[in-house]
């Protein structure tokens, strides 16, 4: 919000501000002059450090890898145009846009996901834990999950990935 907040006074100060100094005066010659290098290099200058600061902590950000647990639960996630096959302690669950398949793992507990696309870019999105991630062809994504509580969290595919994209759910049942 701070970032936010700066970049909102910048504009429209870069807008407003001009709009104030060169109104249109009634009395009085326009000024014969056409250009102001000074004003608009200091201006292209900001502009600059503006692009620069803001690149360099977008690049920093995407850099930072999140952090996967050595050991201790893993699942293995596969969508599908429109469903996920789930595997976990020797068992494997597959559900389509016509049965949600449902994925038991113990809550307290840190799980690695290792999920992958079988077909097109689909997202794995459980709205209550504010987790998102997407699913890649040809690319497994690895991240953690700990589910705090003990109960059912409802996910689903929140990258439209065709014609059966709103059935494409799934449960998480933390016990």
């Amino acid at each position: 919000m701070p970032v936010l907040a700066v970049v909102v006074v910048l504009v429209f100060a870069t807008t407003l501000l001009p709009l104030v100094l060169f109104r249109r005066r009634r009395r009085g010659e326009p000024s014969r002059k056409d250009t102001s290098t000074i004003g608009e290099s200091v201006y292209a200058a900001v502009l600059i450090v503006i692009f620069v600061v803001f690149v360099t902590k977008t690049f920093r950000a995407e850099a930072r890898i999140d952090p996967v647990t050595a050991g201790g639960d893993t699942v293995q996630v596969v969508a599908f145009q429109w469903g996920w096959t789930f595997t976990h302690d020797g068992r494997t669950v597959t559900g389509d846009d016509l049965r949600i398949p449902t994925l038991r793992v113990r809550a307290g507990r840190t799980i690695r996901f290792r999920m992958i696309s079988r077909d097109v870019i689909h997202s794995f999105w459980i709205p209550s834990e504010r987790f998102k991630r997407d699913a890649f062809p040809e690319r497994w994504t690895e991240f953690d999950l700990t589910f705090d509580k003990p109960g059912r969290y409802v996910g689903r595919c929140a990258e439209f990935c065709g014609l059966q994209h709103a059935g494409m759910g799934f449960v998480v049942d933390a016990r």
